[in-house]
């Protein structure tokens, strides 16, 4: 619920563009002519934490092997849950309409949640390594301040670690003695669409994206009686559409702060500094 009424207040930013003071503002030289976007020539220097509290996954198959004996059944209910991206992302002004960015950074605290015969299991994920490229363009701008840009981006994450797994009755790997060595991928495609409206300083924007993406795990367990136990399977995203939303400030000195929130193909909202220069 405090996820959609986050939203909601960054869909009403965006729709005060509609209002009829739409005088552009006089724009300095690293200002970008769309959000996300850095000024021809210059760098955009952004950080960027982004809370990502549910992504849903379709229903697949998990394959076993139980010391040697192989198995399968149904995994439904799959979702990836409470990750935190804190992520720097530098993008170049290749054009005025065109910007290049590449990004690195950490995602942890995430959960990888499944329903299986036995009932609901969660594993808490390690931290890891995640990156990503892609690039943003502006299409149509009017003398008002309103504009049209288009992007495409890619972003993954490989061998991710896991801390233990956790059923709905209480027992966990941990408890148990299983030594877990875990290794869970994950990536994704995402092109979108942003209309964005300037006001003064603020550049609100509101959009529509659509997301690709793919999950894979596969984990050893290790039992203290000797025994062990292979387990993997491999899902794509459940919800491809989705809803964007934020809001930019140009806080001047070529500082700004974004605020940016995601619904449907994802829930996620995130919290942004950047530097033109």
């Amino acid at each position: 619920m405090r996820m959609r009424v986050g939203l909601a207040v960054l869909a009403a930013l965006c729709c005060l563009g509609a209002g009829p003071s739409w005088a552009a503002p006089a724009r300095n030289m690293v200002q970008g002519a769309g959000p996300g976007m850095a000024a021809a020539g210059h760098w955009r220097l952004s950080a960027r934490t982004a809370w990502q509290a549910r992504e849903n996954f379709q229903d697949t198959v998990e394959f076993s092997s139980e010391s040697g004996v192989p198995g399968s059944e149904a995994a439904t209910s799959m979702k990836l849950n409470n990750d935190r991206l804190h992520m720097a992302t530098l993008g170049y002004g290749l054009h005025r309409r065109l910007t290049v960015f590449a990004q690195a950074g950490l995602a942890e605290g995430g959960v990888l949640a499944e329903t299986l015969s036995n009932g609901q299991w969660e594993a808490r994920l390690k931290p890891v390594f995640v990156w990503g490229l892609g690039a943003r363009g502006l299409v149509w701008e009017d003398p008002r301040g309103l504009g049209l840009t288009v992007g495409l981006s890619y972003l993954r994450w490989d061998d991710r670690g896991i801390d233990h797994w956790h059923s709905t009755n209480g027992w966990t790997t941990d408890q148990g003695g299983v030594a877990v060595e875990g290794k869970v991928d994950y990536w994704r495609v995402e092109g979108n669409a942003l209309a964005h409206w300037r006001l003064g300083p603020l550049l609100p924007y509101l959009g529509l994206g659509y997301a690709y993406s793919e999950l894979k795990d596969e984990d050893h367990w290790d039992r203290p009686d000797g025994s062990w136990a292979i387990y993997s399977f491999s899902s794509k995203g459940q919800d491809n559409w989705g809803l964007l939303a934020g809001v930019e400030a140009d806080l001047g000195r070529g500082l700004g702060l974004v605020l940016s929130g995601a619904i449907f193909s994802r829930q996620e909202v995130g919290l942004s500094l950047t530097w033109g220069f």
